[in-house]
């Protein structure tokens, strides 16, 4: 809800304010991603930049390709905030080559396809979203998957797959629902 995400801004501000190892590299990048992360909710661009810009900092001697990934999808989601896709998408697939298992790049990369209007490349990396969610088990990016393929479908005029999909992205929607309650209720 976008309304609480200032208190939780300012709640994140606070934690690392009082943070005991607020000097550590992770840290220092986790709450700059974390601030960035919402800001982006709040479609905030300039505070996007700001964070961004200071993630690409910490991490620009950085060796870990788990970290360069990550900077360069932050790079990506500001971009694709600015609606300047084609940007969005290369620093999508430098994310992607550094780190290609991870499922959530290729729908953020299909998103970019999608917001650019070219369904068959949305469409594309999509399936091999899928393909990695179901190697590392990520059912939740099954729903984003295949609501990408779906609205894709759709603007295809491509009606039966559009159907398919959604229906897919709904039973995995209401799965993923019924996980996180049988969950709660075992923590009574």
């Amino acid at each position: 809800n976008n309304k609480d995400i200032p208190k939780s801004i300012s709640y994140i501000k606070l934690w690392y304010k009082l943070h005991p190892n607020k000097e550590n590299l992770k840290i220092k990048t986790l709450y700059n991603e974390i601030l960035f992360l919402q800001y982006m909710q709040l479609k905030d661009i300039h505070a996007m930049e700001l964070y961004q810009k200071e993630m690409e900092l910490l991490l620009s001697t950085s060796q870990d390709s788990s970290e360069k990934a990550r900077v360069y999808e932050k790079k990506a989601l500001l971009l694709a905030a600015k609606k300047d896709f084609d940007q969005a998408i290369e620093f999508l697939k430098k994310s992607i080559a550094t780190t290609p298992h991870v499922a959530m790049k290729y729908s953020n990369l299909a998103l970019a396809y999608l917001d650019k209007e070219d369904f068959d490349q949305a469409i594309y990396y999509a399936k091999i979203g899928l393909e990695k969610a179901q190697i590392t088990k990520d059912s939740t990016r099954y729903i984003n998957l295949y609501a990408t393929l779906a609205t894709a479908y759709a603007q295809k005029q491509d009606f039966e797959q559009a159907f398919y999909n959604q229906k897919q992205s709904t039973f995995f929607r209401i799965a993923n629902m019924q996980k996180n309650q049988l969950e709660n209720i075992s923590t009574i």
